[in-house]
């Protein structure tokens, strides 16, 4: 059971935004793309999400072609955040969350409002549940939208069906104390068998939460493996147009990237 997109390509005019890329985002896992602007992480995952369909190659999942999967298969079985939406109307917190709940009462009809609950807590939002989602600073609508993904794919303790998870860069404007919080979040859904793709920028946090990494340049896969193997000074200073120290900290016990 996997979300596979096998040498995708796409193109946009005269512009080639991925070049025959392939990557396997498996249950159980934080996989994290990385790379410059324009290196065509976002675009990759939009196919992944299938909300666009690549020029050639195809994107599958559970071994069936995305495009052949209703919208409501794809919500059941997939989650997307991306930066939080500009709303016209002065929904609560709250609202713009249960937004995410797409089960109804198949899980029983005390289970929505638990979950809600449950989420809420576990994203510190409970205390702004209230608020007006507008009047939120841009970390806390961050947060909310993180939360309202996590809602999307929710089942009961046991249940093991399998999910993905799909973020585009989903620590922006976030403080360091929730940044850390919500990959510390993704690694948690990951060990409970969701499969996780994210999109970040800062390479020392991918170091540091990744179970794998796909380093993309041009449209292109340039690397792919544990940390370690792709996260090479040489590389990434290649790769980023600019200095990019690589160690192994001691003290630590990890990778550090400095940049």
């Amino acid at each position: 059971m996997s979300l596979v997109a096998t040498a995708v390509s796409l193109h946009r005019g005269a512009a080639t935004l991925l070049s025959s890329v392939s990557v396997r985002v498996e249950p159980g896992e934080l996989l994290v793309l990385v790379g410059p602007n324009g290196a065509g992480k976002s675009t990759l995952l939009s196919l992944l999400a299938g909300d666009d369909e690549p020029d050639a190659g195809v994107v599958t999942l559970d071994g069936r072609a995305l495009q052949d999967l209703t919208l409501s298969e794809r919500a059941a079985r997939r989650a997307v955040v991306g930066p939080p939406p500009a709303l016209a109307f002065d929904y609560s917190v709250r609202d713009v969350v249960a937004m995410g709940w797409l089960h109804g009462e198949r899980f029983g009809q005390v289970a929505p409002a638990e979950a809600l609950g449950d989420v809420l807590e576990a994203c510190e939002l409970s205390d702004l549940a209230g608020r007006a989602f507008r009047s939120l600073s841009s970390g806390e609508k961050q947060r909310a939208q993180f939360a309202r993904g996590w809602l999307q794919l929710w089942r009961p303790a046991g249940d093991r069906t399998a999910r993905w998870l799909l973020l585009d860069e989903p620590n922006a404007n976030l403080d360091v104390a929730h940044g850390l919080r919500l990959l510390e979040d993704l690694q948690r859904l990951a060990g409970e068998g969701l499969g996780v793709l994210a999109v970040l920028h800062d390479l020392d946090l991918a170091a540091r939460f990744a179970d794998r990494i796909v380093l993309l340049d041009h449209g292109r896969a340039v690397a792919s493996g544990k940390p370690e193997a792709v996260l090479s000074a040489d590389r990434l200073s290649h790769v980023y147009g600019a200095p990019v120290h690589v160690e192994h900290h001691a003290a630590l016990g990890r990778l550090v990237v400095i940049a």
